[in-house]
């Protein structure tokens, strides 16, 4: 019986590594994409066009990648953080084309 205790406290850690892996992951790739989005957004957009504040919701915080991470029924976490304003601009100019 202590061994059917180990293999399933031994499979729960792995599933519990496994998915933080892939939300810091998600979490990482989103904001670098939000980062490059920033960029390209002061290069070609003025102000009163697109609010630095606005841009500035669109990167996750690590709150965010917390919740993420108990949200186990949300597989793919960059599906989860497409909730942001600037999400469609974002996936199509940068994610799409990865």
């Amino acid at each position: 019986m202590t061994l059917l205790y180990s293999a399933l406290i031994l499979i729960g850690l792995c599933l519990t590594v496994t998915r933080a892996n892939s939300v810091i992951a998600a979490f990482d790739d989103w904001n670098y994409f939000v980062h490059r989005y920033v960029t390209y957004c002061g290069v070609n957009y003025s102000h009163e066009e697109k609010h630095p504040n606005r841009i500035q919701n669109n990167y996750v915080t690590k709150t965010e990648a917390f919740l993420v991470f108990f949200a186990v029924w949300k597989m793919d976490a960059t599906y989860y953080f497409s909730f942001k304003p600037d999400a469609d601009e974002i996936i199509e100019m940068y994610i799409n084309k990865r």
